[in-house]
């Protein structure tokens, strides 16, 4: 069945057009909403995981995965 048109509501592009494995697209949405949600709350942890709907386990658990440490 067809995907969504160019201007679908919300802006967000056809993922068909993306041209990304859709791991990297949700993996670069997941970082979008938590860079997002850190800023709206000045960098609070605790607050961010609140904006997302998140407890705070599992923020830090979506904060480390997507910012490893070498």
């Amino acid at each position: 069945h067809p995907g969504p048109p160019d201007n679908a509501p919300g802006g967000m592009p056809n993922p068909a057009d993306l041209g990304l494995p859709l791991p990297e697209a949700l993996r670069r949405v997941e970082e979008s909403y938590m860079r997002t949600a850190l800023e709206r709350s000045r960098h609070n942890q605790k607050r961010a995981a609140e904006l997302l709907g998140l407890t705070y386990h599992q923020f830090r658990g979506l904060f480390r995965r997507l910012n490893p440490r070498p």
